[in-house]
């Protein structure tokens, strides 16, 4: 399949066989979106009537604040304050505050919201490109591991936009490459609990390579790895 400009990204991610390429492509499209709302971008007016609406989560907050453009932010928060002002919750017979208040509904997150579109697009861009190209095929065959919440939404992609016969061949070669990382995970995770286990003699200077392991299965049970 000859390369086109949406695909770009896709082959760029996999290019270097290690970690979980989803995990990469989704970290460029968090950047992108950052760089997208506070940009240009905030000052569109369809766009700022989402941000109101929406809000940001948390941990896009925190990502926003630590970015040097802080006025951005600022004016960002400044009309979203406006607008929760604006749009108080439903008031209770005993007051907003009252012993019967309505507990807060968290808002969604404009960040997420974008991310997740585009990551659901370029899902569907993966697995078009896996059946109809075989170079591209052969690179997804040399990856050393996908983290196990992008493997699934993978494969269920996979199933939704891929023939059956496509599909589940995609899903066994996703398989193939899953039972192999896990393999290796659960050997350097029960290495890292050996080096606690003095009557094991394990040494402690010679196994430097599983010190990472417990980090290591909270990123592929999570798709987010602890600093």
């Amino acid at each position: 399949m000859k390369e086109k400009i949406y695909t770009i990204p896709v082959s760029e991610v996999f290019e270097p066989g290690e970690g979980c390429p989803l995990c990469r492509l989704r970290e460029t499209l968090e950047e992108r979106a950052l760089e997208y709302i506070m940009g240009a971008a905030m000052m569109e007016p369809d766009v700022r009537v989402q941000t109101n609406e929406q809000g940001f989560c948390a941990a896009h907050l925190a990502k926003m604040f630590g970015r040097k453009n802080r006025l951005s932010l600022a004016l960002l928060l400044e009309s979203r304050l406006a607008w929760v002002d604006e749009h108080p919750p439903a008031k209770p017979r005993r007051g907003l505050f009252g012993a019967k208040a309505e507990q807060p509904r968290p808002d969604g997150c404009y960040v997420c919201t974008r991310i997740d579109t585009a990551f659901e697009e370029m899902l569907e861009t993966v697995c078009r490109m896996w059946a109809k190209d075989q170079a591209f095929r052969t690179l997804f065959a040399n990856q050393a591991c996908f983290c196990r919440p992008h493997a699934l939404r993978m494969a269920a992609k996979a199933r939704e936009v891929l023939g059956a016969k496509d599909a589940q061949a995609f899903q066994d070669a996703l398989e193939t490459i899953d039972r192999a990382c896990l393999a290796r995970l659960r050997e350097d995770v029960s290495a890292y609990c050996r080096l606690y286990d003095y009557q094991s003699g394990s040494d402690r200077g010679e196994n430097g390579g599983v010190r990472d392991a417990v980090s290591r299965a909270i990123w592929y049970l999570t798709s987010n790895k602890p600093d």
